[in-house]
């Protein structure tokens, strides 16, 4: 079976994914299994454990994705790591 990329998915549909998860944890199922029905791997299953634990349920929304504004290389230090001969 294979795995799925959660940064694929959109919002709603990882929210609903990690809300799935906690369902079947709060069942009692063990993680190699929660992971193979989900088909996440147990890291991810493990992660979203923590996040509930931590958080609560709001804990589960999605964040932010990709990088923050400010975060990227300024223009005027492109390029300047050459290597000149």
């Amino acid at each position: 079976m294979e795995k799925i990329d959660a940064r694929s998915l959109k919002d709603e549909a990882l929210h609903e994914r990690r809300r799935q998860v906690i369902r079947f944890y709060k069942r009692g199922m063990e993680l190699a299994q929660l992971a193979q029905v989900t088909e996440l791997s147990e890291t991810a299953v493990k992660k979203i454990i923590r996040l509930y634990e931590t958080g609560g349920v709001s804990g589960l929304k999605p964040g932010r994705r990709g990088r923050r504004v400010g975060d990227c290389i300024p223009s005027a230090h492109v390029g300047q790591n050459r290597v000149t001969a």
